[in-house]
């Protein structure tokens, strides 16, 4: 009876505290791209995207019509197949990260066709981008400890629905333009109540309550381009720092044969995605077009729950702070005729982990990346009873990721010790299960997409 008491508060600490440890980040766009012509690019395309990918690129990129013609429409559907492997040396076991493959919707549709603009709107319309992955899964949400070895980028941890929506304007014959839109997750609190809980050999059930409020948490996106000339094009594009937020969750647990009660808070903050300010040009010479951006991700905002952070301070250990990254991008798009262009581009991404984060209890993966890409669109006059035009889009990117070891440095298990986590002749142990390690890896992406303009 005594050993299934124990047993049972050990649970019930378990599940009180683990959701104090949680920090996830990103979404698979992020980690790859929304379309396909835009990956295959180095999604080097704040200065040149103009069509419904532009709520993700550049949201002004929607008031672009003017070269479209009579083909302002647009209808899209995408497929992305991921295969990605990971190379952890350590010497504990840890997860495998899985393969992240997505199924990809866009839209743009001409606000004119609906309601008349004001003559000085050269274009308008409004675009939507959906991302869902390919089980059909809303959110992979990951409540579990930081001390867990963890890819950021990849695998469950960028694994959930991603929506971005809004509308774009031109102006002056398109010479310039602006956007505005979200990107949306959800936020929220609520309670849950345990009462009853019995203890016995023979367990019961116990009556239950769960309330939970949950709201769209909306992340502004803005963006902004300037049609210089016949050659040169550039583009401004920001968007507002976004995270799933379930918080406060609290807890009651009612024990009535040992008399007890117990509060007990928890909350869930997972998918963190940071603020970000992009920059693009892009300059055009007979048949190329040369694109470059430079993307700020400012990680070092990154919102962890107060919870977590208070159950980190009482050990005197806090959460480790992110740095700040600049992501440098290029694109090629080489017209082979008027029906096909071929696309190339690279863009090199610094880890926003540095290496004092992991030499503590935590271990947060990221690499230096290298991404190579390449791919082609080509697009096809009205056939077999469409009177559109279908626009066929692949495109294939690989991630290198740079080897990168980790050299733990145990000083934090004094305050391990301190804390009452473990006991003295507990710090073998504890070192064992953080042990030195090195990690790298690559990822490997597909797309492929079809798009009907009207």
């Amino acid at each position: 009876m005594l050993k299934s008491k124990i047993v049972l508060l050990f649970i019930l600490f378990f599940f009180g505290v683990t959701s104090f440890f949680d920090v996830s980040y990103a979404n698979f766009m992020d980690t790859y791209g929304i379309s396909a012509s835009g990956m295959a690019r180095g999604n080097a395309m704040v200065a040149v995207v103009d069509d419904w990918s532009s709520v993700y690129y550049n949201m002004s990129g929607l008031g672009k019509t003017r070269d479209q013609e009579k083909t302002p429409n647009q209808l899209s559907v995408g497929y992305m197949y991921n295969s990605t492997s990971m190379d952890l040396k350590i010497s504990i076991r840890t997860e495998d990260v899985p393969d992240t493959n997505a199924f990809v919707l866009g839209a743009a549709f001409d606000i004119n066709q609906i309601y008349k603009m004001p003559d000085v709107v050269s274009s308008a319309r409004f675009g939507i981008g959906l991302g869902i992955l390919d089980d059909l899964t809303i959110a992979n949400v990951n409540d579990i400890d930081v001390r867990t070895h963890k890819h950021l980028r990849y695998g469950r941890y960028i694994s959930r629905i991603a929506v971005f929506t809004g509308v774009g304007f031109g102006f002056s014959d398109d010479t310039f333009g602006i956007g505005l839109g979200a990107t949306i997750l959800a936020k929220g609190d609520g309670q849950v109540n345990l009462i009853g809980v019995n203890i016995a050999e023979s367990q019961k059930l116990p009556g239950s309550e769960v309330k939970i409020d949950v709201k769209p948490e909306i992340a502004v996106v803005l963006g902004a381009y300037w049609h210089i000339n016949e050659d040169i094009d550039i583009g401004a594009s920001y968007r507002d720092e976004l995270v799933l937020d379930i918080e406060p969750l609290d807890a009651h647990i009612e024990i009535p044969a040992l008399n007890l009660h117990m509060e007990v808070g928890l909350a869930v903050m997972d998918f963190y995605v940071p603020e970000m300010y992009s920059f693009g040009a892009a300059y055009t010479l007979d048949d190329l077009t040369v694109s470059f951006d430079l993307e700020f991700q400012n990680w070092s905002g990154y919102k962890v729950s107060k919870l977590k952070e208070s159950f980190w301070a009482d050990k005197n250990l806090s959460i480790p702070a992110f740095d700040d990254i600049v992501v440098p991008k290029v694109g090629l798009l080489y017209k082979i005729s008027d029906n096909l262009d071929l696309l190339a581009g690279y863009y090199y991404r610094e880890t926003f982990v540095p290496d004092e984060a992991n030499t503590g209890p935590y271990n947060f993966l990221d690499n230096d990346t290298h991404v190579l890409s390449f791919g082609a669109e080509l697009t096809v006059e009205p056939f077999a009873g469409f009177v559109h035009p279908i626009k066929l889009s692949f495109g294939a990117v690989y991630q290198s990721l740079e080897d990168r070891d980790v050299v733990k440095d145990y000083s934090y298990l004094d305050h391990y010790i301190d804390s009452g986590l473990i006991e003295e002749d507990e710090r073998e142990g504890a070192m064992a299960l953080n042990p030195d390690y090195s990690y790298g890896g690559d990822s490997f992406m597909v797309s492929f997409q079809a798009t009907l303009v009207w």
